[in-house]
């Protein structure tokens, strides 16, 4: 099945336009002001250790202000995990050493973590990998990252993207409205900074397209979801949609690649690696989104969730989400 989804591939990409391949060279290069770099997609959280390895460290919501009762009060009987902070934190944790003393407040999510310990956090000496894996880490290698990674375009948020950028596409071709589809989209986000790396992606998208290729007009809803973005675009310019998936997850693998370099998760070699070893997947990805609906939408990439839920209180980062 690879080596067809390969020759698959080859044989799309013979077929494009040179200018089409130009285009979408460009608008998925990481040049293109998009802001990517600064996004990990929850890789972050789960380089640094940031899952529990013990049953007791199990984050559960803080009791509401006004101690109604909910999951984490004491009337509940539900013990609170050592995990987290005895004050509620009021705003966001710094971001690539910005102060916390300026600036506005950001909206106080119902897990507040303690800053982790010198030695990467509490392990359980009797959990899967307790010896092996620092703080609960679960990506710490370029296997780690390729399983995860590969899992994300299959049945995660890298499949749904390219169910939402196949859609996009087809209603761009068809004089369709994007407005639900972008709604749906930016509800599929599953944490605050999900929401916010695809719709910043996307409004950063549309203004550089205005700007650089005025025609043909592509209107975009605000807010706009960057897949639903890529893939209207890309329709109005009749760029042929399985080349564009193709390219468009390749470059969604090739981003969290060089954030796993920053991250000390992998080099630059093992990174390159790995952007090839899952060519496969990605042709084969491209090949299923192309021919997909929107009933085909779902995730059961769950780990990937959590971790980006957990990286908005992290105690200090270098990316956004």
């Amino acid at each position: 099945m690879a080596r067809d989804a390969v020759q698959a591939s080859a044989s799309v990409t013979e077929q494009l336009a040179p200018a089409a391949l130009l285009k979408l060279m460009t608008w998925l290069s990481p040049a293109f002001p998009v802001g990517s770099f600064s996004y990990s997609h929850g890789l972050e959280s789960a380089a640094a250790g940031s899952w529990p390895t013990a049953p007791e460290d199990i984050p559960i919501p803080n009791p509401s202000p006004q101690g109604g009762g909910g999951l984490g009060s004491g009337s509940a009987g539900v013990k609170k995990s050592t995990i987290l902070a005895k004050t509620p934190a009021t705003a966001s944790p710094p971001f690539c050493g910005e102060g916390q003393g300026g600036g506005p407040k950001q909206r106080q999510s119902p897990y507040a973590i303690a800053p982790p310990t010198r030695g990467g956090g509490r392990k359980s000496p009797n959990a899967p990998g307790a010896n092996d894996r620092p703080g609960g880490s679960l990506v710490t290698s370029a296997e780690d990252l390729r399983d995860w990674l590969a899992a994300l375009l299959r049945f995660g948020s890298g499949w749904n993207d390219a169910v939402l950028f196949a859609e996009a596409w087809r209603r761009q071709r068809d004089s369709g409205s994007l407005a639900e589809l972008a709604g749906l989209g930016a509800a599929l986000a599953g944490s605050r900074e999900r929401h916010l790396e695809t719709t910043l992606q996307g409004a950063a998208f549309a203004s550089a397209l205005r700007n650089a290729w005025p025609a043909p007009p592509v209107s975009l809803p605000e807010p706009c979801p960057y897949p639903v973005a890529v893939g209207a675009a890309c329709g109005a310019h009749w760029i042929d949609l399985e080349a564009a998936l193709a390219a468009y997850l390749q470059a969604f693998v090739a981003n969290l690649a060089q954030a796993s370099i920053r991250l000390g998760v992998t080099g630059q070699s093992d990174a390159v690696g790995l952007v090839a070893a899952l060519e496969p997947v990605v042709t084969e990805t491209a090949m299923r989104a192309a021919q997909s609906s929107l009933d085909d939408l779902g995730s059961a990439a769950i780990l990937s969730e959590i971790m980006s839920m957990r990286h908005e209180t992290h105690y200090s980062r270098l990316f956004r989400t």
